[in-house]
């Protein structure tokens, strides 16, 4: 016999789960994003490409100094540096803010439950119960390492309107299997 609605109880959440979200988040307002290759995160791309700089800033001040051209070599390179430095110092401001946000984010998520029937997905804090989600306006479910996202179509546009920990995945590739909707699963954690 066949249940008329799937629940999930819903209580863990971490930091983790919100930064991996916020990530998908920006990536989502690019025009061409692609929901089966994530990329990996701006910041640690720049921290390799400010390194491979640096090594290579202080290559010309040594072959600089050899050389006798030391001065121009040195002043163009630390110029340089100095404006990516200065973009990575915002950078790592912009990471303490999005910190901030997310432990208020942490602070203000309490618990709720899931409800999966043959209509969509809807959310029920205490007594109230809201709908989230009808089944055709649901574009697909992501499974990343550490959050599940749930996608919908809006005007050709996506839009992560809900997100979870993976503590749940089974859970909800199960309910899915259930109801005949795993053609919505977009797993990237299978490598």
């Amino acid at each position: 016999m066949k249940k008329d609605k799937l629940e999930i109880e819903i209580s863990t959440l971490d930091e983790k789960v919100i930064e991996e979200f916020f990530n998908i988040a920006i990536q989502l307002k690019e025009k061409n994003f692609n929901p089966k290759c994530l990329k990996k995160s701006r910041a640690k791309i720049f921290m390799i490409f400010l390194g491979l700089y640096l090594c290579v800033l202080l290559g010309t001040i040594i072959f600089g100094i050899f050389e006798g051209d030391f001065l121009i070599n040195t002043l163009l390179n630390s110029g340089i540096f100095v404006l990516f430095l200065s973009y990575f110092i915002k950078m790592i401001k912009g990471y303490v803010s999005d910190k901030k946000i997310v432990k208020s984010t942490l602070k203000s998520f309490s618990k709720f439950t899931l409800i999966f029937d043959t209509k969509g997905i809807k959310q029920k804090k205490k007594t109230k119960e809201i709908s989230l989600c009808d089944w055709e306006q649901l574009k697909s479910i992501l499974i990343n390492d550490y959050s599940i996202i749930f996608l919908s179509n809006n005007n050709n546009e996506f839009d992560a309107f809900l997100y979870i920990s993976t503590y749940y995945k089974e859970r909800v590739i199960d309910i899915l299997t259930e109801l005949h909707k795993e053609h919505l699963i977009i797993d990237n954690t299978i490598r």
